[in-house]
């Protein structure tokens, strides 16, 4: 398998998806600008972009819900466009256990208020509401 398909090892492109949050508001709109147009033109970049997304996402949940100050230019917004292709939706829940990971997110983001992993998840946990 190659290593940009292995969603549980890290590739270059991961860095530049993981460092978003660093960047400034410019660099972050035209890396999201080149990731859309080479996806437009080659087809098999979609495909391996959303299997990087997917093996990612729960940290990139965590940066967009608790540490990012311009949420508008995020790149979890462009996880839309890259994980509701049907094909790469069926292949990053069968390989990157994605439904797990996604469930955990929702689960542990509403009981503790912190973005958690699937081994993070408390079944005697109660939501966490202020009233």
């Amino acid at each position: 398998m190659p290593p940009a398909e292995d969603v549980f090892q890290r590739v270059r492109l991961d860095w530049l998806i993981l460092f978003d949050l660093r960047m400034w508001k410019k660099v972050r709109n035209d890396l999201r600008s080149l990731y859309i147009s080479t996806v437009v033109s080659i087809p098999e970049f979609k495909r391996i972009l959303g299997l990087r997304f997917a093996g990612l996402y729960t940290t990139l949940a965590q940066l967009y819900l608790i540490g990012d100050r311009e949420p508008d230019h995020s790149i979890i917004n462009l996880s839309l466009q890259m994980l509701t292709t049907p094909s790469i939706t069926a292949e990053i829940v069968e390989r990157g256990n994605f439904m797990t990971s996604l469930l955990a997110i929702l689960y542990t983001f509403l009981t503790t208020r912190q973005v958690g992993y699937p081994w993070d998840v408390s079944s005697n946990a109660v939501l966490a509401f202020d009233s």
